[in-house]
Order: C-alpha cells, then structure tokens, then sequence
C-alpha cells in the first residue's frame, strides 16, 4: 500500500543541520527508528480498522413477525399481557 503511494521527494538535513540543531547521531537515530514504527503501525492500524468498521457495519435486517398458526398473546384479567403488567408494576 505505501509503495503504491507517489509522494514527493524530500531533501534530507544535512549532518551539519542536524548537528546545529542540537541532535547527535544517536539522537537521529532514535528518530528514525520511530519514524519505521510509524509507516509499520500507521498500515496496520488502517488494517484492522477496516475490518472492524466491516465487521460493526449495520446490514439491513428483514422485519420479524411472528409465524403463521402462532397462539394469541396471553391477557390478563385486565386486558393487558404479561409484559403490560411489568411494565405497570
């Protein structure tokens, strides 16, 4: 993916730059270091959030009814179901 990328070319700091920037080598390459994890975890982490937005999507579900020859609702006295009475309590 990242190859397939056409980005700019990027004149790199020349040592004396860096140097009166006040990093030395080490400090250069800790720097690059954490630039590599990036393009690494930046991929991958493009990756699984794909996935987890097509795995948590909404799909179109169809409406549920009940089946055909079904009993009726069970009424209380009162005329309410079971879950009317719950829901009253």
């Amino acid at each position: 993916m990242r190859r397939a990328i056409d980005l700019p070319a990027v004149p790199s700091f020349s040592s004396d730059t860096l140097a009166a920037a006040g990093l030395s080598n080490d400090d250069v390459a800790k720097i690059r270091d954490i630039l590599d994890s990036y393009q690494y975890s930046n991929a991958l982490a493009l990756v699984v959030l794909s996935a987890l937005v097509m795995h948590l999507e909404p799909i179109q579900q169809e409406t549920v009814g009940p089946l055909d020859g079904a009993p009726p609702t069970a009424r209380s006295e009162t005329g309410g179901t079971a879950a009317d009475a719950i829901t009253e309590a």
